[in-house]
């Protein structure tokens, strides 16, 4: 389990990959809304919150084309693992 925060604010708390994905070796995918700073930056910052460190396959950020959302929603990859957006 671990937390993550985006732009020092917390986005996911005690997450666990494993009971998100209902299984091992099964992918997990977290969207969240930030704002970037002036250079265009955005910050993700992760802390244990269990036993493990932090566990991430891969970060994608996307222009914002419409409404801002706030906090995280999630879903399960596929089963080929090829997400589609």
């Amino acid at each position: 389990m671990f937390d993550v925060s985006v732009n020092g604010a917390a986005a996911l708390t005690g997450f666990d990959i494993v009971a998100q994905a209902g299984a091992g070796r099964k992918a997990v995918v977290k969207e969240c809304a930030a704002a970037v700073d002036s250079l265009s930056r955005v910050f993700v910052g992760f802390a244990r919150a269990g036993a493990d460190n932090p566990c991430i396959s891969g970060i994608e950020t996307l222009e914002n084309t419409g409404a801002v959302g706030t906090g995280c929603r999630g879903k399960i990859a596929p089963a080929d693992g090829i997400h589609r957006f």
